[in-house]
């Protein structure tokens, strides 16, 4: 669930967006591939999008409340 260096680019773009319209929220959904258990699968979906919020909060200080997160496993 950690984000990768080469996803700075995505976040920075996605934070300019929420910056410039301040009333915009967002749904981060993350998804997985279908190896291992689908339980852990879905685990793993629902910490990538709260480290997306978390990112997104913490550097680029967007309002926490401005994000909704989900998991989606390999469903999706």
């Amino acid at each position: 669930a950690q984000i990768r260096p080469e996803s700075g680019g995505i976040l920075k773009e996605i934070a300019t967006v929420l910056q410039e319209n301040p009333t915009v929220k967002i749904k981060i959904v993350g998804h997985t591939d279908n190896d291992g258990a689908a339980t852990a699968n879905l685990e793993l979906s629902k910490k990538r999008a709260e480290a997306v919020k978390t990112a997104l909060s913490s550097i680029y200080n967007i309002d926490a409340s401005r994000m909704q997160t989900d998991g989606k496993g390999a469903a999706e």
